[in-house]
This record gives structure tokens, sequence and C-alpha cells, in this order.
């Protein structure tokens, strides 16, 4: 799964991520056909996409006041 997240021809991994855990995870999905089963993995890896997504703006949003206290902004001079 990794190196499907790491591909470059997506952003985030998006689709590529998926459409690899669809490939290795779809016959241990639920459903009475395999493309049932397929459906529900992929529901799956999507939303747990999103909600990683969401969890990475939650902590950054909480984090935010205090890099701003601590002086930490996106414009840092970097030192020669």
């Amino acid at each position: 799964m990794a190196i499907a997240t790491v591909l470059p021809i997506s952003p985030a991994g998006l689709g590529t991520t998926q459409a690899a855990i669809v490939y290795f995870f779809a016959d241990y999905g639920v459903g009475l056909t395999s493309d049932d089963r397929a459906a529900s993995v992929f529901v799956f890896a999507v939303v747990h996409f999103v909600y990683g997504i969401i969890m990475a703006l939650v902590l950054g949003a909480a984090c935010f006041p205090f890099a701003k206290r601590r002086g930490i902004s996106r414009h840092m001079e970097l030192a020669p």
C-alpha cells in the first residue's frame, strides 16, 4: 500500500491507493458478489482517506495557535 501511495501519478496517492486496496482486499469484503465486495472495500478506502484528511486538518487547526505563538510561520527565512 505504501508504494501505491507515494507514486507520483496522483495527488496524495488518491486513486492509486484505493485501487491497490480494492485489488488486494476485495476478496475479504462484505457482499454476495465479487462486485459487491469490491464496492464495499472501495467505499471503506475512500472514507478512510477522507477521515485521514479531516483529522490532519483538525490537528493542524489545533496546533496553529501554538505555532503562531512561537513565531513559526510559512515564510521562515533559511539560515545560510
